[in-house]
């Protein structure tokens, strides 16, 4: 490709990658935004205190972290941060030693990448910023299953939109490694700029008392660890470093059209958190499909290039599903028959229409945390 050898560098003042991603999603970002705060109030007392609720949701969310990190970590492993790199130290050493650690669902099988895009993505690499394993965590902690039901039910997919969503990021990763940066910038940067705000919301209301809400070092407890970064400066440093690193080396190693695929890639981010919010609306609350679209009146529809299975917004893809559980988990029917609790996470939701709201409102945290890096960059 004649374009391959020709990094577009900016000129100074020009639009970086991450300015021209925040132009391209903001209109998207204001309607996701309308559909999280109608819901914000509902994820806390008086209306529930029941920390399963937010991690019924949370499963779903979970799933696009496990996603994009273990095909970013099938990438970067092995892999020197530089040409000249000869240091023992690698990626590796500070990450899950399989992928599958990171996404249950995962196979094995690497995508196609040329040296300058595999030197791009690890030198963006840093454990600090991997949210899987507190994932993990989180959801072992809230959902009340032991180790071994919950890698159950993280095995396969808890809703349609999500598996579609999942079956996307890999698709297009295999085709082009680079749109991985869309899923960097919306998902690291936007947690970093609303996820200390979220976290203080849901631990005074669900870990009410688990130590002084104004000691730093308490601010982190089970349960919401997915919003807690190592260090005493709590992630301050790793979203700084973060920061300039992706600006600088996305001007440096990337291609106009590359830029171009990573700002379409950001988009479809923003129109799969739209369904999944209108999927738990529709599907665990029993409501009726809105009249109107997902997307704001007058926005085109986004289609990522060289791929056109993408579900819009009340498609026949979603409508086909509306009446199936949204999170498709049942742990008291394990393979074999050999395990059995009492009440799973699945019958617990459906029993309590109300609560579709409140799932709503996590699996659609990240539009909220897209309002904050908006207007905070």
């Amino acid at each position: 490709m004649a374009s391959e050898h020709h990094p577009t560098i900016p000129r100074s003042g020009a639009r970086t990658l991450a300015d021209e991603i925040n132009i391209a999603t903001r209109q998207l970002h204001t309607h996701l935004n309308r559909l999280i705060t109608a819901r914000l109030p509902l994820c806390l007392p008086p209306h529930t205190s029941d920390p399963r609720v937010y991690a019924s949701g949370l499963l779903h969310f979970a799933h696009v972290y496990f996603t994009f990190e273990s095909l970013w970590l099938d990438i970067v492993k092995d892999q020197p941060t530089s040409p000249s790199d000869t240091e023992s130290a690698s990626p590796s050493q500070n990450a899950p030693a399989s992928t599958t650690d990171l996404d249950p669902t995962a196979t094995s099988t690497s995508p196609s990448i040329s040296p300058r895009v595999s030197l791009l993505l690890s030198s963006l690499f840093d454990p600090g910023l991997l949210r899987s394993s507190s994932l993990r965590a989180d959801l072992h902690n809230t959902l009340d299953l032991s180790p071994d039901l919950l890698e159950i039910a993280l095995t396969q997919a808890p809703s349609p939109v999500v598996a579609d969503y999942i079956s996307h990021i890999r698709t297009t990763v295999q085709a082009r490694p680079h749109v991985l940066l869309a899923y960097f910038w919306t998902m690291y940067m936007a947690l970093f700029a609303g996820g200390r705000w979220i976290r203080g919301q849901l631990r005074s209301g669900l870990w009410p008392t688990a130590g002084l809400l104004s000691d730093e070092k308490s601010a982190c407890v089970p349960g919401i660890s997915f919003f807690c970064f190592p260090g005493v400066l709590d992630g301050e440093d790793i979203k700084v470093a973060f920061k300039a690193g992706f600006v600088l080396k996305s001007a440096e190693l990337l291609n106009a059209q590359e830029k171009a695929e990573i700002v379409d890639e950001a988009r479809t981010v923003f129109r799969f958190s739209t369904l999944m919010v209108e999927e738990l609306d529709r599907v665990v609350g029993g409501q009726q499909a809105q009249n109107t679209s997902v997307l704001p009146a007058g926005t085109a529809s986004v289609e990522p290039a060289g791929n056109k299975s993408v579900p819009r917004a009340g498609s026949a893809t979603l409508d086909e599903h509306t009446q199936k559980s949204a999170l498709n988990l049942d742990p008291t029917k394990a393979p074999g028959g050999a395990v059995s609790v009492s009440r799973s996470p699945s019958t617990f939701i459906q029993s309590q229409p109300h609560l579709a709201a409140l799932l709503t409102l996590v699996v659609g945290l990240s539009g909220l945390f897209f309002y904050f890096f908006i207007v905070s960059f």
